[in-house]
């Protein structure tokens, strides 16, 4: 009978702990931090597409670096420190697009956003995690009822998370379209 006590006691101190400690989740990212690395926060994204280049002539390319968007030609031969020099335009941050993580142990959740006259207009839903080898690998969703759009990021994380750089695929249901872009995702202070 004390066993089942016992029991019944450490169950309950185990419930009133995981009740009291239900919203604070930086004692378990700590206890994880030395095995996944913490990429919570936002990200300004910038997206390198071959698709939108190709369809524009010179004076079109300029007008996708102010918004964010570079040739995907220009993506490969740089670093990214030298593409967010010409994206940014020497520090005059002009992404189009922020992400947005909130990380618990090795998943992640968030959204890409942007705001758009002084109002925040979700894209897309973010869910993923960290797998074996420091790769970042994030499935989205648009949020857009009428246009459905669905992919995937594969982000190899180095020692430096400020700048990461990686690749990325999505498919539109609606129209049939399948794109793959370059990413760089660069950490707000």
């Amino acid at each position: 009978m004390s066993s089942f006590l016992l029991g019944v006691l450490s169950s309950l101190v185990a419930t009133g702990v995981l009740y009291l400690l239900r919203f604070n989740f930086s004692l378990v990212n700590f206890l994880f931090s030395k095995i996944y690395p913490d990429v919570s926060g936002e990200y300004s994204y910038y997206k390198f597409t071959k698709v939108l280049a190709e369809k524009k002539n010179s004076t079109g390319v300029k007008q996708l670096k102010k918004s964010g968007y570079v040739p995907m030609s220009l993506a490969k031969k740089e670093s990214p420190e030298e593409l967010l020099k010409i994206l940014t335009n020497n520090g005059k941050d002009v992404s189009p697009a922020t992400l947005k993580l909130k990380q618990f142990a090795n998943r992640i959740s968030g959204e890409l956003y942007w705001i758009n006259k002084g109002s925040i207009e979700t894209i897309s839903k973010i869910t993923g995690k960290i797998i074996s080898g420091r790769v970042l690998v994030l499935n989205w969703e648009s949020t857009e009822k009428e246009h459905l759009n669905y992919g995937t990021y594969l982000l190899p994380l180095g020692n430096d998370l400020t700048l990461i750089k990686g690749t990325g695929s999505g498919l539109c249901v609606s129209c049939g379209d399948a794109t793959s872009d370059e990413i760089i995702l660069k950490k707000k202070s």
